[in-house]
């Protein structure tokens, strides 16, 4: 798989991996981040994506799984480049990296936290395409790119954890170094977005589109629209609203799954 990318794209990606930003020993929040982007032979590779980002129709915006040093996005080592700290790594490091976070849904061993989602968004059809998260069409994208040991919705409500939130993602509400997600939708222009568990709000209006609406069935969940470049956006509203659905089975998620399905099929 060969990693092809502008000089932009370059730079960007490298300032993902080499972020240090949340890698302060003042960071010590057992629940948050410093387990994994601390300085030590455990530190991590933030994680840019889950799954194909290059040629993804859909991507699931969400905030990353509970930190799983099992994983192998999740849990992926600086030391295994033989390096001490992520503001070493190389170039070729960069493009390595990229691609093995890439090749997600090509492991054996997925994090069972995909799993709704598998079953909702799986088999979606977009320009023709019978989309999955194994064959590219679909990945998941981190709003926050450093895993939290505990759930991360609790976190944030910590003075640390409000610290975490504004390293990646500053500049959405103009303070803070980074702003990774947006960049991210820049580069690689996805047609649809489909955020999780109450990330919609993050992404500004000139991303995301005009809201235009509500899926159909569902009045909680938002529709957005954008027309330049042409990307249709849904809003599947909170962790708890969405774990409902899940939690009454098949038919819940089906009936969700097809009012998706008809508005990117009136809309994309």
């Amino acid at each position: 798989m060969s990693f092809s990318y502008t000089s932009e794209r370059k730079r960007l990606y490298e300032s993902i991996y080499s972020c240090i930003c949340c890698s302060s020993t003042d960071y010590t929040n057992p629940d948050g981040v410093c387990e994994f982007a601390a300085k030590s032979p455990r530190q991590t590779i933030p994680v840019s994506h889950f799954g194909d980002i290059k040629n993804a129709k859909i991507w699931l915006i969400l905030t990353n799984p509970k930190g799983d040093h099992n994983d192998s996005n999740v849990g992926h080592l600086v030391s295994n480049y033989n390096e001490t700290g992520r503001e070493n790594l190389t170039d070729d490091h960069v493009d390595l990296i990229f691609q093995h976070f890439s090749m997600y849904f090509q492991r054996d061993r997925i994090h069972p936290f995909f799993n709704p989602f598998m079953e909702l968004l799986e088999g979606l059809i977009v320009d023709d395409h019978v989309c999955t998260f194994q064959n590219g069409c679909i990945c998941a994208v981190d709003v926050i790119k450093c895993p939290t040991t505990k759930n991360f919705q609790r976190f944030v409500r910590t003075d640390e954890g409000k610290n975490v939130w504004r390293n990646c993602l500053g500049k959405v509400r103009a303070s803070g170094p980074n702003h990774f997600i947006i960049e991210q939708i820049k580069t690689h222009e996805p047609p649809i977005l489909i955020f999780a568990q109450s990330t919609t709000d993050l992404i500004d209006v000139e991303y995301k589109g005009d809201g235009i609406g509500t899926l159909q069935g569902f009045d909680e969940m938002k529709i957005f629209r954008k027309q330049d470049p042409i990307r249709l956006s849904i809003d599947l509203g909170s962790r708890r609203n969405l774990n409902n659905h899940f939690n009454q089975g098949g038919d819940s998620t089906q009936k969700l799954h097809n009012a998706i399905q008809k508005v990117i099929s009136d809309l994309i």
